[in-house]
């Protein structure tokens, strides 16, 4: 099903509805590319975002959402590749983790808050 491809700056929300974040390239990504949209560079699975306002609770410990970590999970593009690597698309899910790297849920991506000129499949 085509989506649209996500870029550096698209912004997701976290499953809890109350933080959201915003998509960066990773640390352990590949080397920069010229793959742009809008001008910023498009995300593979290998990238990150970082979460803020999220306010989940498990018991009396606050564990937040605080990153959102796009590789092994959902389904990214299966026909647009960056320097090898699957391109993430606005219906790929990514896991929302706490400081504390526990999954805290899957994220959302508004269609309102990522580029809307390029789709991918």
């Amino acid at each position: 099903m085509p989506a649209w491809m996500l870029h550096a700056s698209a912004t997701v929300q976290c499953t809890h509805a109350t933080g959201t974040g915003v998509l960066r390239r990773g640390v352990a990504a590949a080397p920069a590319h010229e793959v742009l949209l809008s001008g910023l560079h498009a995300l593979t699975i290998d990238d990150v975002g970082d979460v803020m306002g999220c306010a989940f609770m498990v018991g009396s410990k606050p564990q937040p959402c605080t990153t959102v970590d796009y590789f092994g999970k959902g389904v990214p593009s299966s026909r647009v590749t960056i320097l090898g690597r699957p391109a993430i698309l606005s219906s790929t899910a990514g896991m929302g983790k706490s400081a504390d790297q526990i999954p805290g849920g899957p994220v959302m991506t508004p269609a309102v808050k990522c580029q809307t000129r390029v789709v991918a499949e």
